[in-house]
């Protein structure tokens, strides 16, 4: 009867032990675990700060491989380079130099295509078949000047300025798939208040700035950088443009060290090099 009572003493045991590890030890483990794939789930590799490149690491991953990049830029005419002394003292051509001058790029040809037109909007660009020009062209990579100066001389409605500049980015994502986009806003200008739509310049840059952003695309407010660097050194815009709308050489100077610090340093999702050596063998 002692040997009964002991053994089912010692089953009870055992039993009550199994079921505290079972609901107490063990869900802790599974918690744990659980916790553990929230974590890296939350950080797609995509996201992950090391798992960026700038459009300079991109371009140079290019030109490795290809040993030519072609820069394609579009725009107006503060992108053909109206203003300036020569053709290597605006923003595209002092670009194009530069990169060709890099250590890193010393066994890469560097082309930059230059599709900018004056007095050219978005909607101009399109219709014009500027864009199909450059899309023929295949390049590795293109700098849209989003043209808003236009849009604000010619009147243009918000809603047609926002919609080309749409329908243009849309073109290049669609026919040239692989090709990275940054787009930039034109620089500060001299202007007399609103125009016949009642819109100052400031509304287009404003608008399409948050556009632009709310879409995700790459983007640099180049009006805004360099009204805060004129602002901080307490300069006129005078001293950096040609005209009341073009910038100078020293405006252009200002406009390029923007964009090639951004170049250089701002981190995107990792781009798909590989993407575009198969675009390029397409075509």
């Amino acid at each position: 009867m002692k040997k009964g009572y002991v053994l089912l003493t010692f089953c009870l045991i055992v039993l009550f032990t199994m079921v505290f590890i079972t609901h107490t030890v063990h869900p802790f483990f599974q918690w744990t675990e659980n916790k553990t794939e929230a974590e890296e789930k939350s950080f797609p590799d995509h996201q992950k700060p090391e798992a960026g490149i700038t459009f300079y690491d991109y371009l140079h991953e290019i030109g490795k491989k290809t040993k030519r990049v072609t820069i394609a830029v579009i725009g107006s005419s503060v992108t053909k380079g109206s203003g300036a002394s020569a053709k290597t003292k605006n923003w595209p051509g002092l670009l194009e130099k530069q990169l060709a001058s890099e250590a890193k790029f010393r066994n890469i040809s560097v082309q930059l295509l230059n599709f900018g037109h004056s007095g050219y909007k978005a909607e101009d660009l399109v219709k014009q078949k500027i864009l199909d020009e450059l899309i023929s062209a295949h390049p590795d990579f293109v700098i849209f000047e989003t043209s808003v100066i236009n849009n604000f001389r010619q009147s243009s409605s918000m809603e047609d300025t926002l919609f080309y500049i749409d329908i243009l980015l849309k073109r290049i994502d669609e026919q040239l798939p692989g090709t990275k986009v940054l787009v930039l806003a034109p620089n500060p200008i001299e202007t007399a208040g609103e125009n016949q739509a009642g819109l100052r310049y400031e509304d287009y840059v404003n608008q399409t700035t948050a556009y632009l952003n709310e879409k995700g695309y790459p983007y640099i407010n180049i009006y805004e950088k360099m009204n805060q660097y004129i602002q901080t050194k307490q300069h006129q815009i005078g001293l950096y443009l040609a005209d009341e709308i073009h910038p100078n050489d020293r405006g252009y100077r200002l406009w390029f060290d923007i964009l090639y610090s951004h170049l250089r340093n701002e981190k995107y999702p990792l781009m798909d090099v590989v993407k575009r050596e198969q675009a390029m063998m397409e075509n």
